[in-house]
């Protein structure tokens, strides 16, 4: 097998020692990583640090259009109007459209929530679905995690006389929608300051505006009539679950919402949330904010366990299955979905393995004289295009469109990396595209005609051949900074909790470690993951796992060998013993 491909190790520059100086009561490390974050503010470092839900969330009305948006949901409820949440069909979607009806259908609100099918609808507001919504007595439509491009649509709407309310975060086009109003952090104008709310986030700020004192006098309720904190509170195990799945950035607003919702979560009272938590092998852990607590549910539980069997039920069948779960209040109903969606998430990672090693069979003799990876099956499940895309992209470092077949064109998805804007890209040629959509580093699209498929390789190369001209083609590995074994202890480990929730624009810290000895070196999991017992200089021998590393490396390490690696720390438990062993994210023999 083809070595995957080698990345540029930057270790990051020692903090200054003013910012050493500023931040004197906490340890080296501690300061070395917030200097790594850009915090050297007091005020940014301790948001950062100890996030505080009243403190450090925006008012809900610095969206320009929140007070109509509030009001003409006050005028729905009072004259019992029909109203209908229309999600999509990923994480994002699906948790957007549960917030949204669960608070609605407790302010007094008649709605119900619509799903579109991936496969036969594909992304966004439809004219044909308003239609369909129109015949049914709709008079008033929110989306959820779509709507920004659905112009035509709305438009339709308008001329049925339905009032559409866009509730997103995607890329904003050129010409809005004449939509009633729109709630998007990125549209042009728009004053909310803080830009990277998933649609979640986005749903939630409209909940947390309803429930205001100001919303409920705009809504016309009662104040004693709603428990407005204790229902927006609720919602936060959501939340939590989208903004992470989404892989939105944990800083500012998010970093707060996923704190706050990780709490939620590990006492949450859904019960199909419960069953979905038992199915997926976790345990709901205790409720303080010491995240060392490995029995907590975390946002590695979110990435790894439960977003993705969310994500399962719209890519391979559809998202009803996800959202039914989520509301549902009966046991035994959300213990069989809970496992159903189990189900499809063992049959959606056996076609992305399979998918992902017919990609690379068709690009590795390529691979290396491109700027952007692109792969095309007809064959391929458009569901897990996105999926496959990404595996691609961490594994030969560039840019990747994958593509399938849908109603007889070509439809596709993308990943990519710093410094290569996929959005930016689509739109220097997007008159070969029925839609499209996304953000800096994933994206979707649908091609007009089959026959434009060459046009676009053609015009996407280019692009990415123009753009990485001064730029370096490998991926930049970004390290925290070097450390030895010894340091590795389980003090160490507990300091770096304090930077949790990890996720996007916040990784987990990685290490360098330097020469050190492979004292032993194996591969499990059916030779797919290498397993290595690392020492240096008499130290505590630590052991080291590298998923999806054993195909690759196992037949260059052998014992004894001297290596360089790039680390993580994590905790394992087994029967009440606690040892701290390393994640592999990248390795090379010295001089190699």
């Amino acid at each position: 097998m083809r070595k995957k491909e080698q990345k540029l190790w930057q270790v990051a520059q020692a903090a200054p020692d003013a910012i050493a100086s500023l931040f004197s009561q906490y340890p080296t490390s501690v300061i070395q990583l917030l200097h790594n974050r850009n915090l050297t503010e007091r005020d940014a470092v301790e948001q950062f640090l100890h996030p505080d839900y009243a403190r450090d969330l925006h008012d809900p009305f610095l969206f320009r259009d929140m007070k109509k948006t509030v009001e003409r949901i006050g005028q729905a409820i009072k004259h019992k109007e029909k109203i209908v949440v229309h999600g999509d069909y990923d994480a994002d979607g699906v948790c957007a459209s549960t917030v949204l009806v669960t608070a609605l259908r407790q302010l007094g609100g008649q709605v119900d929530a619509y799903l579109p099918n991936r496969e036969k609808e594909g992304y966004g507001l439809k004219t044909a679905t308003v239609e369909n919504f129109a015949e049914r007595g709709t008079k008033l439509l929110l989306t959820a995690d779509c709507g920004i491009t659905g112009n035509e649509a709305i438009a339709r709407g308008n001329d049925r006389g339905i009032d559409t309310i866009v509730v997103d975060h995607h890329h904003a086009p050129d010409v809005l929608p004449e939509a009633y109003a729109i709630l998007n952090p990125v549209v042009p104008e728009e004053t909310y300051p803080f830009k990277h709310l998933a649609a979640v986030g986005v749903a939630f700020k409209l909940v947390q505006a309803l429930v205001s004192d100001k919303g409920l006098v705009l809504l016309g309720v009662e104040q004693n009539e709603v428990k407005g904190e204790v229902l927006e509170k609720w919602l936060l195990d959501v939340v939590a679950i989208a903004t992470v799945t989404d892989m939105m950035p944990l800083v500012g607003e998010n970093r707060v919402l996923v704190s706050y919702g990780l709490l939620v979560l590990n006492k949450t009272r859904r019960t199909g949330l419960k069953a979905l938590i038992e199915a997926a092998g976790l345990e709901m852990g205790n409720t303080g904010m010491d995240s060392s607590n490995r029995k907590q549910l975390n946002a590695a539980s979110i990435g790894f366990r439960l977003g993705p069997r969310i994500n399962a039920a719209g890519r391979l069948e559809h998202a009803n299955g996800a959202y039914d779960l989520l509301m549902s209040e009966q046991p035994a109903k959300a213990a069989m979905w809970a496992q159903a969606l189990n189900e499809v998430n063992k049959k959606r990672q056996e076609i992305t393995e399979q998918t992902v090693k017919d990609a690379q069979t068709q690009v590795q003799d390529t691979v290396d004289s491109t700027h952007i990876i692109t792969a095309y099956d007809p064959e391929w499940h458009i569901g897990v295009l996105g999926l496959v895309a990404g595996r691609l992209l961490q594994r030969y470092g560039h840019p990747t469109m994958v593509m399938g077949d849908k109603n007889g064109t070509i439809t596709g998805s993308g990943r990519s990396r710093n410094g290569f804007h996929l959005v930016d890209a689509l739109d220097t040629m997007n008159e070969l595209f029925t839609s499209y959509g996304g953000h800096a580093q994933a994206c979707g699209f649908t091609l007009k005609e089959k026959k434009l498929y060459e046009e676009f390789i053609e015009r996407l190369r280019t692009y990415a051949k123009n753009i990485f001209r001064e730029q370096p083609i490998k991926e930049i590995l970004s390290i925290d900074s070097e450390l030895q074994v010894s340091d590795l202890t389980l003090e160490f480990y507990g300091i770096l909790q304090k930077f949790e929730p990890f996720g996007q624009a916040n990784p987990q810290p990685k290490f360098l470690l330097k020469n050190v000895t492979v004292l032993d070196v194996q591969t499990v999991g059916d030779g797919k993951h290498l397993k290595l017992l690392l020492g240096q200089n008499g130290s505590v021998a630590r052991r080291a796992v590298g998923f999806g590393m054993g195909e690759v490396w196992f037949p260059h390490i052998q014992k004894n060998d001297k290596v360089d690696i790039v680390a993580e720390l994590m905790l394992n438990e087994w029967q009440g013993k606690r040892e701290l062993q390393l994640r592999l994210v990248d390795l090379r023999k010295p001089f190699s």
